[in-house]
Parts: C-alpha cells; structure tokens; sequence
C-alpha cells in the first residue's frame, strides 16, 4: 500500500478518464478516489454512461472537501469551479497536480485554466494523444482503458467487418469527428459482399460498444486531424484493425508514454484514402488477421493499465517524496 492518498477530481466525467486512473491506482494498492462534479446532461445521450469506479457530487462542494481534506495529493481534471479552488486553497500541506484533457479554443475547454485556479500545483500533466503541442511544457501521460485484450480472427468467406461509431457530430480543429467526406466512403463500402459496416450514429454505452468491437475486424476513429483518441486504443485492445490520420507527432506521443520503440500500428487514413484502404482489407483475409494481431500483441504489451499506471505512480512519488522533504 502506498503512503500517500489522492483524490482526483473532474467538471464531468471526461467520458471516464480521471476515473479508470483512479480505478487503476486502486487496484495496485494505492489509496485513490474520484469525484466528478456532474454528470453529462440527459439530453447528451451519454449520461450515466462514465460514472462507474466514481463519485458523483452534483456540484455539492461538502462531499469533495472531506475527501480532499483526508488525501495527500489532489489531481484536478480540466477544472474546477473558482469558488471549489479557494476552499481547496485553504487546506494546508496538500500537493495539487493539473491535468488537461481538452484542446485550446474549443469546448469545453478555451483557454489554459489552471494558472486561474490560484493553487501551486506541483505538476501540470496532459494527456499523450494530439493535446501535447498545444501544452509544450507540461509532462506527458496516458489515457487508460479498462476492457481486456481479446481478438476474433476473420473467417475466409467472411465480410470484413467495420465498425464507426463517432461520439458527436460537432465541429472544431481537434474535435471533428466525422464529416460528408466520411461518410460518402463508408456507404459505398457498405454496398459490397465482402464489407459489413456497423455505423453508430447515436451515443450507445461503452461497454455495449466493446462488445460488439470485439467482434469486429476494424474499428475506424476520426480521419480528419491529425489526432487518434480513445476509440482507438479501445481498437487496438479488441484486436481490431484501427483506421486513423495519427499524425507523427501523435503517435509518437503515445509511444512514448507506452514504453516502446514503435509506434502504434495505426493505419494512417485520410478521407479520400478511406475507401481504397477499406477495399485493401476486405480482400485479403491474410493481411487483416496480420495486422489485427500486430494489434493485440502492441496492446497487450505496451498498454495494460497497470504497465500504463506507472506513469502516474511515478510523478505522484516524486512530488509526494519533495513535499515531504520540505516539511521536515
């Protein structure tokens, strides 16, 4: 068990990040908790979808301050509300670390908020997927998913089977998700023996979707940006084939919170490559159980949650050891 305590706290529940860290933490031993502010609006289609393994407050600040006035280190995702900082300012002796999810200039983060917070925070974190150009200076850590590795290998015979299920339909540099262009390619391969297409144009449970990811042979993430997000991981953890436009600087921010000296074995698409590369799979039965296995096996090597956990172990040692240093 470790020596110190933390408590992770979120505006929303960031569909489930601050929340599978904290649940990681716990199931090595260390003391963690996750409270989120509020859930997601009914009207998201994505409420009571990524409370698991967390507490929600519902904006009631009592609940939170006990946890936080027994924790070590208290991590904050995003933000916090002006009037939760200055009660939090006044604990004494605790170590506060900024985490960002969030892209500048669009929702719902527009602007870098924790130099507004007015608390000393120990270390400012971002999560390694496209978010680390726009934060140079802070350090890199990895989302994490909690599903484990499986893979189902494609039949000869069988269709290829796709899978594209885009969270939303908004816009924004990083946040796009889908477009016409997309769309155009995934009806026309939808028209063909050798392709199945499960397009999920609705918000459905997480787990439902890994189910059924699980059975399928590629999972496509938006191929508009540059960026991947955590459909992909998801991807690779169910052995799928993962379309995305990862840019060099993506992955390589991946492989670097991963441990490995490769890349993620993502498919690099554009829109107008997307049906070609489709084709490409559907084809050939041998090349898409190659690669879904190149899948699983880097999954399963680099990015199991209690190898990933790690990271966070290490900053939350390094600024607990310094604060307790200073205090003696």
């Amino acid at each position: 068990m470790s020596e110190y305590k933390v408590v992770h706290l979120s505006p929303t529940p960031l569909v489930g990040a601050p929340a599978k860290i904290s649940k990681t933490l716990c199931d090595i031993g260390i003391n963690s908790s996750c409270v989120i502010l509020r859930d997601y609006p009914p009207h998201s289609g994505l409420s009571n979808f990524f409370i698991s393994h967390a507490t929600l407050a519902n904006d009631s600040f009592d609940e939170i301050m006990a946890k936080c006035e027994c924790a070590d280190i208290i991590h904050i995702h995003n933000d916090i509300p002006q009037s939760l900082a200055k009660k939090l300012f006044t604990l004494n002796h605790k170590i506060f670390i900024y985490q960002v999810h969030s892209p500048l200039r669009e929702g719902p983060l527009y602007y870098e908020r924790s130099k507004y917070l007015g608390l000393d925070f120990s270390k400012k974190l971002v999560v390694a997927q496209y978010q680390p150009r726009l934060y140079p200076n802070y350090t890199l850590v990895p989302n994490i998913t909690l599903y484990q590795p499986c893979v189902t290998y494609r039949k000869v015979g069988e269709p290829l089977k796709v899978m594209f299920s885009p969270s939303h339909k908004r816009g924004g540099r990083w946040n796009i998700k889908v477009c016409s262009r997309t769309e155009r390619a995934i009806e026309a391969v939808s028209s063909r023996n050798d392709v199945e297409v499960l397009f999920l144009n609705k918000p459905e449970h997480p787990n439902k979707l890994f189910k059924a990811r699980c059975l399928a042979h590629v999972t496509i993430d938006e191929v508009l940006t540059g960026a991947y997000h955590q459909v992909s991981l998801e991807g690779l953890c169910a052995g799928n084939i993962v379309f995305n436009r990862a840019d060099y600087f993506s992955k390589i921010s991946l492989r670097n919170v991963a441990g490995s000296e490769n890349c993620p074995p993502f498919i690099y698409t554009e829109p107008k490559s997307l049906e070609s590369n489709l084709i490409m799979f559907a084809e050939n039965v041998e090349l898409t159980n190659a690669l879904k296995r190149e899948s699983k096996d880097y999954y399963s090597t680099h990015l199991l949650p209690n190898k990933l956990i790690g990271k966070y172990v290490e900053i939350y040692q390094e600024v607990f050891e310094k604060s307790h240093k200073r205090s003696h």
